[in-house]
């Protein structure tokens, strides 16, 4: 009995310093990865707020008013990481989570999307969460996310469920929006340009 309990407390330990060991790894990796990714920030498209010029609401509104069969409203990264920030905000507000930053990196057809989280009772325990937003050539205002990422580790590929829900959350937005009207124009397209995102409405 006591070999058995021996051979039994081994394993256990075994276990425990095999799991610490993969705790420090990921901890070891994942500040790397903030270092090098910070490192490489645009501030250009880094927000820290969900304010946006008067200008801007007049462009939206123009966009909606506007009597064309079909019309097109263009937003720089800037923008769209402005209103991200309003979204998310709003959706931890009351948590023990803040929202601190969001973060966009450009690029035709995909853009990386970052929002960088922290505990509100430990300010020194922060996050970045990242996805990576696709949109093929076909015209549709259907976006998808490639992959997820909790600083720099694959969330998407360890949780394929978690990117399922995402995907299948953005596309029933998306019919919600165009079916109730919230924005007066249907969505037809949206495209993921290098410097901007253009979203093409067309009348009821």
């Amino acid at each position: 009995m006591k070999k058995f309990l021996r051979v039994v407390s081994r394993i256990v330990l075994i276990v425990l310093i095999l799991f610490l060991l993969l705790i420090i790894f990921l901890f070891i990796k994942s500040k790397s990865w903030e270092r090098k990714f910070q490192s490489n920030l645009n501030p250009q498209y880094l927000v820290s707020s969900g304010e946006l010029p008067k200008e801007f609401d007049e462009r939206v509104e123009e966009y909606i008013l506007s009597q064309e069969s079909n019309d097109f409203l263009a937003l720089t990264p800037t923008e769209v990481g402005h209103i991200l920030f309003r979204s998310i905000d709003q959706m931890v507000e009351g948590s023990s989570v803040e929202l601190t930053n969001v973060y966009i990196k450009p690029s035709k057809g995909v853009w990386n999307v970052c929002a960088r989280l922290r505990l509100k009772e430990i300010n020194t325990i922060n996050a970045w969460s990242c996805a990576d937003v696709t949109k093929d050539d076909i015209q549709t205002p259907q976006l998808f996310l490639e992959d997820l990422y909790l600083q720099g580790i694959n969330v998407g590929r360890v949780f394929p469920q978690l990117l399922s829900r995402a995907n299948q959350g953005i596309a029933e937005a998306i019919i919600t929006a165009n079916e109730n009207g919230f924005v007066g124009r249907i969505f037809e397209n949206i495209e993921l340009l290098e410097k901007e995102l253009v979203v093409k409405g067309s009348l009821y």
